[in-house]
């Protein structure tokens, strides 16, 4: 099937489909520590929108085949779609598997990258410095994410770090034993990882390096998911000034940033409807880095890619307005900004409890289908045993070197929560 065959019968079924209001919205509202659930549908009617400030660069930085930190664009790579490979048949996504080196998932995700980075900048740019020292959240994309899609999850919540330094708060995810045991056994399931991979090698197909006229053929190269390119970036959600890190699959000409996903086929109106309810996934993640364009390869179940199809991220919420199983952006920015501006109150009002010497750190825990997002502060030695595991040079979460840093300021301050 061509892409136009995909794009004729997609709006076919699209026409089918009478509109209808979304009534299984989830709201919380606060109560105590935690964030509770409600019957409510409100969040997307709020009378007062959560504010979002469209993301605008800080700084980039790359990670290499050994995972090593660089702070420069090496692993920058370019868009460059096989459109005439396409036409002439179907792309093989399972080529190159046996040569597919996949990052080791032993542990979470830590900031020490995206701090590290920050630092950096901070260090030879006043203005970067001023940035850093003004935001109110710094964490990845994926886990701002993960809040912002919560209302219409039903299958992946989160457990999460957050740490108070100052007026700032650092989230990170938390992985837990059963959590950890859980990631290890899809790692070694052959099954999930060749799914797994089939997004990797159509990264490898759309996209080359190291730069925009690289000649080089349809396959750029073997997968090594160790490697990436992250760009960091300021935006604001409601009262909050965010600094953001998340990795980047490749750039246009212009220099547009554009994100590389793949799905199955779309046949008939149960696939069409599988596919919309990803693509909020799709748009949340690019809309926060400020991804431009969101690129789909569809595939069938053997792994052969059939058609692509080019998404301005804009314009996807449109294609799920008024069906049954529509989602809302501003509900989900709603949402959001209302869980931080209770984790912030949450955290300043336990920092008066809190001394120099020891870290500010709570864990904010929720999985579809409980009835509200938990919210426990952790003692000493749960950090200890928990999260800093012995380690000297972590202050809770954090590189005890970057909150030295942090902290050392002598520039005029200012609130990262507007009012």
């Amino acid at each position: 099937m061509r892409l136009r065959a995909v794009h004729l019968a997609w709006h076919r079924v699209q026409g089918s489909i009478k509109a209808c209001e979304l009534s299984s919205s989830r709201v919380f509202a606060m109560d105590s520590s935690n964030f509770r659930l409600s019957n409510s549908s409100a969040w997307a009617a709020r009378p007062k929108p959560a504010e979002f400030q469209l993301p605008s660069r800080v700084c980039s930085f790359s990670l290499d085949s050994e995972r090593a930190l660089h702070l420069d664009d090496r692993q920058k790579k370019f868009y460059r779609p096989p459109a005439d490979a396409l036409r002439r048949g179907p792309l093989d996504l399972n080529h190159g598997f046996d040569q597919y080196i996949s990052r080791n998932n032993m542990g979470p995700e830590r900031l020490d990258a995206l701090l590290t980075s920050l630092q950096h900048e901070a260090s030879n740019d006043a203005a970067v410095d001023a940035q850093l020292r003004r935001a109110a959240i710094i964490t990845w994309r994926g886990i701002v994410t993960k809040l912002c899609t919560a209302l219409y999850a039903d299958r992946d919540g989160f457990e999460l770090n957050a740490q108070m330094v100052g007026d700032t708060i650092f989230l990170e995810e938390h992985v837990s034993a059963v959590r950890q045991t859980d990631i290890e056994r899809q790692g070694s399931d052959a099954r999930s990882k060749l799914f797994s991979y089939y997004g990797y090698s159509f990264e490898s197909y759309f996209s080359s390096g190291p730069s925009p006229d690289s000649n080089c053929s349809v396959w750029s190269g073997d997968v090594n998911t160790n490697e990436q390119w992250c760009q960091v970036v300021k935006t604001k959600l409601g009262r909050a000034r965010l600094l953001i890190g998340g990795e980047v699959d490749c750039v246009g000409s212009k220099g547009e940033m554009v994100e590389l996903k793949t799905s199955m086929l779309i046949r008939n109106a149960r696939d069409e409807e599988r596919f919309e309810t990803k693509m909020l996934r799709f748009y949340m993640q690019s809309f926060l880095l400020g991804v431009s364009t969101v690129v789909v390869g569809f595939r069938d179940h053997k792994g052969m890619l059939q058609a692509y199809q080019e998404f301005k991220t804009l314009e996807i919420p449109r294609l799920v307005r008024g069906k049954p199983h529509a989602w809302d952006p501003k509900a989900c920015l709603n949402f959001a900004a209302a869980l931080l501006d209770h984790i912030e109150r949450l955290m300043r009002t336990s920092k008066t409890n809190q001394t120099a010497a020891s870290p500010n750190v709570w864990r904010i825990t929720w999985q579809p289908g409980q009835p509200e997002v938990a919210m426990r502060q952790l003692s000493e030695k749960q950090i200890a045993e928990d999260i800093t595991k012995g380690e000297q040079a972590r202050f809770g979460i954090l590189p005890r070197e970057f909150v030295n840093f942090l902290q050392s300021s002598q520039a005029s301050h200012v609130t990262p929560w507007t009012q």
